[in-house]
């Protein structure tokens, strides 16, 4: 019996240092699958979460009208090859971004900011309806995405300066440009996060879909979907480890924040049954927003980044409108008959 207490405590030690094992390889693996675009680790699970970045193979029971709208956008595209920006973001890192001029003289721009995990060449398919509205296009590749540079993804913080240098980067080529600035998922919060900066004249208005609150509120998210525990002490560890290696604050890094200092037209879509970034981080960013005019398009029985699918005619019909309520875009070209 004098060996039974030290055989308990023995095994209470390796039960606690087993737990802690666990506890910061959950956190690690956690990270390097939601920030680490390098480790191959975090690659291969991300490749088993999200298998295929064809939108068109990405989603189930696509409309067959709107199928065919983005594979004629995508055939628009070959036949209009883009041309390759490139640019240097402010910490060193090298950018590319893919530029569609619009075949009519125009000085309507939209600069579309793609998400998480993806690339921008990934939404060529939805490339045409902005081009048949008499917008160019600049397409860029998020920092340590597609052909940009870098190890850690900017969950739409990181690339909000970045967004501001493309910005630039069309007012050298048009100074005369009217710009709108649109975005999914991550690329939504880079360009709200941008609504809090201040921004050259030229930028006339601000899209965005199923953006998250804040870089914080989206981990636990994350977690508590994969994790059926309390998860408030992996995200605030998991935010120190963001700390360390990306270099800032995930309770910093708040959209909610932001679109509380905006001062342009804001127009936000979110799926009702979205439940990777909940539809209720759209309806509070919405509700803080102090933009003058602001719109909420809520789109029934859409997941994550489904709204321009399940509302295809509705959702452009909107974002159109509302562009042309703050830009110059011209007559509007005759549209294609999606059949939905």
């Amino acid at each position: 019996m004098k060996y039974v207490w030290f055989w308990v405590a023995g095994g209470a030690v390796g039960l606690a240092l087993l737990l802690a094992a666990v506890y910061c390889i959950t956190v690690y693996i956690s990270f390097l699958v939601l920030l680490d675009a390098k480790n191959r680790l975090g690659k291969a699970v991300m490749a088993r979460v999200m298998p295929t970045n064809d939108i068109i193979d990405m989603f189930q029971n696509i409309p067959e009208g709107v199928v065919k709208a983005m594979e004629q956008s995508k055939a628009w595209c070959d036949a209009h090859p883009p041309t390759r920006w490139a640019a240097q973001s402010r910490d060193g890192l090298k950018l590319n971004g893919w530029f569609f001029e619009n075949p009519s003289p125009s000085h309507s721009y939209v600069i579309y900011m793609h998400g998480h995990g993806m690339k921008a060449a990934d939404f060529f398919v939805f490339t045409l309806p902005f081009i048949e509205q008499g917008f160019s296009m600049l397409l860029p590749d998020a920092r340590a995405h597609g052909e940009s540079g870098g190890r850690y993804r900017g969950m739409g913080w990181l690339d909000c300066p970045d967004l501001l240098d493309w910005v630039d980067a069309i007012l050298a080529r048009d100074p005369q440009a009217e710009i709108m600035l649109s975005g999914i998922s991550m690329g939504g919060n880079t360009v709200l996060n941008a609504a809090g900066v201040a921004l050259p004249p030229q930028v006339k208005c601000i899209v965005s879909d199923c953006p998250f609150t804040s870089v914080h509120d989206e981990i636990e998210t994350v977690l508590r979907d994969m994790f059926p525990v309390p998860v408030g002490a992996l995200a605030k560890s998991m935010g120190r480890l963001v700390q360390k290696k990306a270099g800032f604050s995930v309770t910093e890094a708040s959209t909610l924040e932001q679109v509380k200092k905006a001062t342009l037209p804001l127009l936000i879509f979110h799926g009702e049954d979205d439940d990777f970034v909940p539809f209720a981080f759209g309806k509070a960013i919405h509700a803080a927003a102090a933009s003058a005019e602001k719109q909420f398009y809520p789109v029934p029985g859409a997941t994550h980044g489904e709204s321009a699918i399940r509302d295809y005619e509705g959702y452009l019909r909107t974002m159109f409108d509302f562009a042309r309520r703050h830009m110059e875009l011209g007559e509007v070209s005759a549209r294609r008959d999606c059949g939905c």
